[in-house]
């Protein structure tokens, strides 16, 4: 890989959707992804703090975005240069977080 370019550590890329869909499948436990405004999220957090902390932190990975609005070499560039190979299914082999899980399973 080129010196002086900056890494994004990633294993898979997707939206919102993709990745609750992919942790429902895998965990078994029925999910879903509805976008709403930072406005509804401080609204509807118990800890109004939380909730606009939880806000901001959304609103940032969108504009400018987890990348900060640079351009960053990422999993798919080092997959290209095929300088080292990735697992294509990093989110699968990684997203069954078993503690996490049980506890939503239990309520």
């Amino acid at each position: 890989m080129p010196p002086g370019k900056e890494y994004m550590a990633e294993g898979t890329t997707c939206s919102w959707v993709d990745w609750i869909k992919t942790w429902s499948d895998i965990t078994g436990v029925p999910a879903s992804y509805r976008q709403i405004t930072p406005d509804e999220m401080i609204e509807l957090t118990p800890d109004r703090d939380c909730g606009i902390e939880v806000a901001y932190m959304f609103s940032y990975s969108t504009d400018p975005g987890y990348d900060g609005g640079r351009a960053l070499l990422t999993a798919a560039d080092i997959r290209k240069a095929n300088w080292y190979r990735l697992p294509d299914d990093e989110l699968e082999r990684v997203g069954k977080p078993p503690r996490l899980v049980r506890r939503v399973k239990q309520g």
